[in-house]
């Protein structure tokens, strides 16, 4: 139930991350990026964790948009929060494991 009408033939679920999960259903990789790098860019540093957190997982889904995430590891690196820096090494392994992925024996 909710607001007191049943909703029939639907399973609710808790998401961890459900910006992430947002974003990653999202069908444009660079528009999801700019969200990340938009809340990462915060001065309101969960905003800004949110954001890294979410190029994090979105990064993982999806490793082939990496290039679009760009500015917002950049922002991620240059954030005033040490905790919110953090996430910018998860980001560049994600980025090298994506680069790695790219190169085919000829």
């Amino acid at each position: 139930m909710l607001n007191g009408d049943v909703i029939e033939g639907e399973q609710w679920r808790w998401s961890d991350n459900p910006l992430a999960e947002t974003l990653i259903a999202m069908a444009d990789p660079n528009r999801a990026a700019e969200i990340c790098l938009r809340l990462t860019q915060s001065e309101d540093e969960d905003s800004a964790e949110c954001g890294a957190i979410a190029a994090v997982a979105l990064l993982e889904e999806h490793p082939h948009a990496y290039p679009a995430f760009g500015p917002a590891i950049a922002a991620t690196r240059a954030h005033r929060g040490t905790h919110i820096r953090s996430y910018a090494d998860d980001l560049d392994a994600l980025i090298s494991a994506a680069d790695e992925g790219d190169h085919t024996v000829h």
